[in-house]
């Protein structure tokens, strides 16, 4: 018997989730969890094979959590289980620790044939586990200003610099964040959880 976590925001979700698997022969639901901290904190006293997880949640966490499932647990194998099909998304997951991404528009047994044969492969012992970049005080006051649609010299006018500064710290986020343009770039900063659409 395999014994999964599951962590979404949405109630009828896990409950959904809880009630496929009540009488399955080989996965069973440990917990579930509607806050990223609480499922934080079982980790340190469960040992489950396999966490399910949201990605886009109301908490600001998202691909961050992973990385903290993989900190405290590098055997679990991590299962985003997400509406978002940014390719992006699925990349950075895996960089992060997630063992796959699945599209929420499957099936349950289509879930359940992807989580069995997830639990039944080793995981890639040579996966690249990548840090999130952070952000600094600066860049958060800027992705917040991009994220209204500001332009660089409205935000220069805001923050009392000058034009050049906001294009050479937005040049900067692209290239530290991976992105060709401002719109790819708040969207991955969405999907990692900091900051809302």
């Amino acid at each position: 018997m395999f014994n999964i976590l599951v962590y979404d925001d949405k109630p009828a979700l896990i409950n959904g989730l809880v009630s496929y698997f009540s009488n399955n022969k080989f996965i069973r639901i440990q917990e579930s969890f509607l806050n990223s901290d609480e499922l934080l904190k079982s980790l340190n006293t469960n040992n489950p094979d396999l966490a399910l997880i949201e990605i886009n949640t109301l908490e600001e966490n998202g691909i961050q959590l992973i990385s903290q499932i993989y900190n405290l647990n590098a055997k679990i194998k991590i299962v985003v289980y997400t509406s978002s099909n940014h390719d992006f998304i699925s990349e950075d997951c895996m960089k992060a620790g997630a063992t796959t991404l699945v599209n929420k528009t499957i099936s349950l047994k289509q879930l359940e044939d992807v989580l069995m044969e997830v639990l039944t492969k080793k995981k890639d012992i040579d996966t690249l586990i990548w840090s999130i970049p952070t952000l600094t005080k600066q860049e958060k006051i800027i992705i917040t200003h991009l994220a209204k649609g500001h332009t660089a010299r409205t935000i220069a006018n805001e923050l009392k610099v000058s034009p050049n500064t906001i294009h050479n710290q937005k040049n900067h986020l692209l290239n530290k964040f991976g992105c060709d343009n401002s719109i790819e770039l708040i969207f991955k900063l969405v999907g990692y959880g900091y900051m809302k659409m």
